[in-house]
């Protein structure tokens, strides 16, 4: 999955900040 407005670098921005 692409970042949704947060990290485009990081692959899984929703498991690193939720």
């Amino acid at each position: 999955m692409v970042a949704s407005g947060r990290a485009p670098h990081e692959s899984q921005p929703m498991l690193k900040e939720y």
